[in-house]
């Protein structure tokens, strides 16, 4: 059944792919035109991938710099909240976008606060549940064991916090639709199916690996192909993601089939 769930959200986005490019698509190019224009004013480089350079870069930034990445920043957190929003009302209430998603009458605001809220409190969980999945994983830290000690820690953790993330973030979609509900409300409705969600949550974080890794495998060797791959995977992970938020809603609190037939 969670396989069910994570290709019927994938069917969601690509079966209604005029809709998703439509929802998605001009504010992604509005975010896009933005960032080049801040990245060129700013002198900030594309590939800071030390500490060292983003050290480097930081030392020679202005007041009127730090202020416009700040803008950027805010501006893409209320782009991804907006495409979400429109694409949970699209979903939900089959509310088909023209040239531009709504704006008007919209909960963004309120969407882009809860979410903040919810990624404070899933790293406030993750401090401890990474502590004592590193104690269960002593055994494999260190000689041969190392790396693969690292991987399954970081997997272990991916999933706990992709696991809290689809039972709390049902609030986002029932925002989306302006039908309140609390984080444990939001809990209480997804107890029946934590099982399925959990194996939701280990799919999902297996196909984000696996993505991360072939996007890095091409950077090395076709650096075009790689940024190209690394733009369609991010775009696929907001839409899908959504879309999974939006099914376990359904289910939960609307009674719709979680079969994902």
């Amino acid at each position: 059944m969670a396989w069910n769930i994570v290709r019927h959200a994938f069917l969601m986005v690509f079966g209604n792919l005029s809709q998703s490019l439509k929802v998605s698509l001009p504010p992604l190019v509005m975010l896009a035109v933005f960032t080049a224009f801040v990245l060129i004013s700013t002198g900030v480089p594309l590939d800071m991938n030390s500490p060292e350079a983003v050290t480097d870069v930081a030392s020679r930034l202005s007041a009127l710099d730090l202020m416009l990445i700040l803008a950027l920043i805010g501006f893409s957190l209320f782009v991804m909240s907006w495409v979400a929003v429109a694409w949970h009302r699209f979903i939900l209430l089959e509310e088909y976008t023209a040239l531009l998603p709504a704006t008007q009458n919209r909960p963004i605001g309120s969407y882009l606060w809860r979410s903040l809220q919810l990624v404070l409190l899933i790293a406030l969980v993750a401090v401890p549940v990474m502590f004592v999945v590193g104690i269960i994983l002593l055994p494999f830290q260190g000689g041969a064991g190392s790396s693969l000690g690292e991987a399954l820690v970081g997997l272990a953790l991916g999933v706990v916090m992709t696991f809290l993330w689809l039972r709390w973030a049902i609030v986002l979609p029932a925002i989306a639709v302006d039908h309140a509900m609390t984080l444990t409300e939001a809990w209480a409705e997804t107890k029946p199916v934590s099982g399925v969600i959990l194996n939701v949550a280990v799919i999902v974080t297996i196909l984000k690996v696996l993505a991360t890794v072939v996007v890095s495998l091409f950077y090395g060797a076709l650096p075009l192909v790689a940024f190209v791959c690394d733009i369609i995977t991010n775009w696929t992970a907001l839409m899908v993601g959504a879309s999974i938020l939006t099914t376990i809603y359904g289910h939960v609190v609307e009674g719709r089939p979680l079969s994902g037939n």
